[in-house]
């Protein structure tokens, strides 16, 4: 009985390189085990990523090659079918404790409704396992070198075991029946497909979120210790309860490296873009500035574009930063996995300023906002009326440690007490960020 079909189409015209994957079944595969086929697919292509040149392979991570698989909407239903012995899960796993992809391994198929899940499909679902972005991240891939003309495989003679076939040039008949196509990211220009002569800059950043939301450090936007201090002060803590239900202030070391043609023009950080849930918003067309890679961007808070609060932020160095990852044109839970392989993003496991790997971060600790401010209790300071902060007044109720908004060494006294306290509660050095160097009149000329 012939085995599912995967074949890998390339074409090349001048310096743009186009990959296709197509992805298919064969005509004799319904009598398969669906849960059977889709392992086997699986196999097949992390075959076919092993044994394709650096060229292809600098695209074709095996991340997302599995979520291609997993865009193919008949197999996706299909196992969602397969029981509990075809995918060999515990019964204690469909009781409710499958809650680990370090438990489940990753790209793992079926959707099942209350479990968590470790593929790219958990974005649609909203269902995340919370470890899935720490265990499941791709490793970093060896940047592009030239390649003959059609990629070769060195399989030990296993590619005609597997059914991969590899063509110089797509046809018609090698896409008739495919139930997916999707297009890798080209580089806009030839240097982005190269590390660059960046320095890399390595320091903290910070994020204020809530007890119940946990996002990955893509498509998000980031601060400095000050600017975080800006941002709760100014659009936080003034609401009783918070903004979002934020609870606590995360921090993790983050490496940068801007990419060739955003170095050679001064600048080892682009436009800050602003993210809501994970969709890049703006300033102006976010795609269209991604010409100089997903580069790291940053913007001292009182200037472009959130100049509006110019004059009034008195914590000193106060600067924002956007994280471009995959799929920044859709907001989380409403992406399609195959969107990776266009829209990849700057993530990697370590930056070489090539325009797909410009950024990586690792946690660094977190701190209580209510440690930080001295509310020992939450839920009874709102229950007796306690504010944080009022604007009119420039006080809090029952607190005063936001008192003073405009004073700077109130400001300053605040953004020590932070400090202060991750030393006490994550120890290690601090790691600041260096000065923000994004000109906009070099970046649009």
């Amino acid at each position: 009985m012939a085995s599912t079909m995967a074949s890998l189409l390339r074409t090349t015209a001048g310096h743009d390189t186009i990959v296709n994957i197509a992805v298919a079944r064969d005509a004799d595969c319904e009598d398969r085990d669906p849960g059977h086929t889709l392992a086997l697919s699986a196999l097949q292509l992390k075959s076919l990523y092993s044994n394709v040149n650096s060229s292809v392979r600098h695209q074709l991570q095996t991340e997302t090659a599995l979520d291609l698989l997993q865009a193919n909407e008949q197999a996706r239903q299909d196992a969602r079918l397969v029981g509990e012995q075809n995918l060999s899960i515990s019964s204690s796993m469909l009781a409710g404790k499958w809650s680990s992809c370090r438990e489940i391994g990753c790209f793992t198929a079926a959707y099942y409704p209350g479990l968590c899940m470790c593929n790219m499909w958990c974005y649609t679902y909203s269902n995340c396992c919370p470890d899935f972005f720490e265990v499941c991240q791709s490793p970093a891939l060896p940047p592009i070198s030239s390649a003959p003309a059609t990629p070769a495989l060195n399989n030990g003679g296993n590619a005609s075991a597997s059914n991969v076939s590899v063509f110089a040039s797509p046809s018609q008949d090698s896409l008739a029946g495919a139930d997916a196509v999707q297009t890798l990211y080209v580089p806009k220009v030839p240097s982005l497909a190269k590390p660059s002569d960046a320095p890399v800059h390595t320091f903290y950043m910070y994020r204020v979120e809530g007890d119940k939301t946990s996002y990955p450090w893509e498509n998000v936007n980031t601060g400095n210790l000050a600017g975080i201090m800006w941002y709760l002060h100014n659009e936080v803590v003034e609401r009783t309860p918070r903004k979002f239900g934020a609870t606590r202030i995360l921090r993790y070391k983050v490496s940068t490296k801007a990419t060739a043609p955003l170095f050679e023009k001064g600048m080892n950080f682009g436009l800050r873009f602003a993210f809501d849930f994970g969709m890049c918003t703006g300033p102006f067309n976010c795609a269209e500035q991604f010409a100089y890679g997903y580069f790291v961007g940053c913007n001292y808070v009182d200037q472009w574009p959130t100049d509006e609060w110019k004059g009034q932020n008195h914590y000193p160095g106060a600067t924002w930063f956007s994280l471009p990852g995959p799929c920044s044109g859709k907001r989380f839970g409403e992406r399609l996995p195959s969107c990776r392989f266009s829209d990849p993003g700057g993530h990697c496991a370590f930056p070489t300023g090539e325009g797909t790997c410009t950024f990586s971060y690792e946690p660094a600790g977190e701190i209580s906002i209510d440690e930080l401010v001295g509310i020992p209790d939450y839920k009874a300071f709102q229950a007796k009326g306690g504010r944080e902060y009022r604007r009119t007044t420039d006080r809090g109720r029952f607190t005063n440690f936001w008192d003073s908004k405009s004073d700077p060494v109130a400001c300053a006294r605040r953004l020590e007490a932070a400090r202060q306290l991750f030393a006490l509660r994550t120890g290690g050095d601090d790691l600041p960020a260096p000065a923000c160097d994004f000109n906009s009149n070099a970046f649009f000329r």
